[in-house]
This record gives C-alpha cells, sequence and structure tokens, in this order.
C-alpha cells in the first residue's frame, strides 16, 4: 500500500502495526467485508469487464464500426448509442448472469424521434457543405479501408 503514495506523503509512514490498526476500525464498521476483503474479487471483476468488453468490441468490428472502449466507457457514433446498450446489456448477461445498467450523459441518434424537429435540424446541418481539407482527409480514409462514407438516412437510424 504504502507504495502507492510519493515520497514526503504521510501515507509513506504508516508501518504495518498502524495499518493492522486502521483495517480493523475498517471492519468494525462493515463486518459485512470481511469475507471479501484480500480475496481478489477486484481482479475477478476486472476479467468480467474485460470479456464483455470483447463481446461489445466484437459486435462492432463485425460490422465495421469503429468502437472505442475506456476502461467501462465507450465511445461510439452517435447514431449507434441505443445499438450500444442493446449489445452491453446482451454481453453483460452472458458473462455476469444479468443486464447490468447503464448510464449515459447524452443520447445517441439512434434513441431519438426521428420526426422531431431538433432531429431534422441536426442531420440537416451534418449535411451541409464540407471543406477541401476535410473532402481529401475523407477520400484518403476511403481509400486506405476500402470502404466509403455515406451520409447516414434518418429513417433507417432507428433500424
Amino acid at each position: 500500500m504504502r507504495d502507492g503514495f510519493p515520497t514526503g506523503h504521510v501515507g509513506k509512514t504508516l508501518t504495518n502495526d498502524q495499518l493492522e490498526v486502521l483495517l480493523a476500525a475498517f471492519l468494525e464498521k462493515s463486518p459485512h467485508l470481511t469475507e471479501l476483503l484480500f480475496k481478489d474479487h477486484g481482479i475477478r471483476l476486472m476479467n468480467l469487464d474485460g470479456q464483455i468488453t470483447e463481446w461489445v468490441h466484437r459486435h462492432f468490428c463485425d460490422q465495421g464500426v469503429p468502437v472505442l472502449s475506456v476502461h467501462d466507457s465507450y465511445l461510439i457514433d452517435f447514431t449507434r448509442v441505443g445499438e450500444l446498450k442493446r449489445v452491453m446489456a446482451e454481453a453483460s448477461e452472458a458473462v455476469a448472469g444479468a443486464a447490468l445498467p447503464t448510464a449515459n450523459q447524452f443520447f445517441g441518434l439512434d434513441e431519438q424521434d426521428p420526426t422531431a424537429e431538433h432531429v431534422r435540424d441536426y442531420v440537416i446541418w451534418r449535411q451541409t457543405p464540407r471543406s477541401e481539407g476535410y473532402l481529401q482527409r475523407m477520400a484518403e480514409h476511403e481509400q486506405r479501408t476500402g470502404r466509403p462514407v455515406e451520409p447516414f438516412d434518418i429513417n433507417q437510424v432507428r433500424q
């Protein structure tokens, strides 16, 4: 434990006896945790998290859709957020035995009413002309990947 503290931090000065006193006080307040500590439950949970993330990555990689994971979070195209949530629920059910709850700060376009004015306005904005630099980078990407970048159809977002 002491290794995690920077030089000069009070945590570096704690002796084993002092740490034992702190642990005993903690367990006195939280006796239900006694049998859970120091049993590698964190490692087991990280493994489950990794299996769920592998499931999510495989699902989207099979479709050629980029998805990035950062710990237990995912970054994905805003038209695929609802799909991501469904895949995460499917993966957690298969790996952990229950569909785990998800939380996100923003909702994806596939979770919106396609007839809503703000959604139509956004789609119109996304379809505005792009700069020469953008078009050149997009053409290079298409050539490199062999896949065209196509504008999405708002009517297909919910499918």
